[in-house]
């Protein structure tokens, strides 16, 4: 009966070392989330930060997933051989880390969405910026075609009115 005890005894024990570990794992996680939404809060930058933010987001909210199961399930592994006070606790702490979890996908989420509308903003101007630069170029080269024209002949006011205005 003593051995049969110790064994039991053992196998609680192990259970608790592994919520113990569980609950650090998950907490890290929730405390190293909230610090990389806090540090991704300003949305700034060049394109290519912003892609690099929305993947750092979505990596984010991936990468705890299994972690939160993990914890989930060893706290309910406690909770059908714990005493009532002590299951209380635990279902409390499973209620927290929950809430918590869920507040911090929420941020991500936001986060996620505000980022990517900044991405799609930077794209947009990039393509846009890239339109002006090739109009210009190509004004650019106009206005030398104008020039090396004029300085091959003799030009009437007529058409230097014509250029200038054509280069505005």
């Amino acid at each position: 009966m003593i051995s049969q005890i110790k064994v039991n005894l053992r196998t609680v024990l192990e259970q608790w070392i592994l919520y113990r570990r569980a609950s650090e794992e998950i907490n890290g996680y929730l405390m190293e989330g909230r610090y990389s939404v806090s540090r991704l809060h300003l949305l700034n930058g060049s394109l290519e930060a912003v892609q690099q933010q929305v993947e750092s987001l979505e990596e984010e909210m991936d990468k705890q997933e299994s972690s939160l199961r993990k914890f989930g399930s060893i706290t309910h592994q406690l909770l059908t051989e714990s005493h009532p006070s002590v299951a209380e606790r635990l279902t409390r702490a499973l209620q927290d880390v929950n809430a918590r979890w869920n507040h911090l996908l929420e941020q991500i989420s936001e986060q996620l969405r505000s980022s990517k509308s900044l991405l799609g903003l930077w794209q947009r101007y990039r393509s846009l910026y890239s339109q002006c630069v090739k109009e210009v170029q190509k004004q650019e080269e106009r206005a030398d075609r104008m020039l090396r024209s004029a300085t091959d002949r003799e030009i009437t006011e007529e058409e230097s009115r014509t250029w200038v205005k054509d280069c505005n």
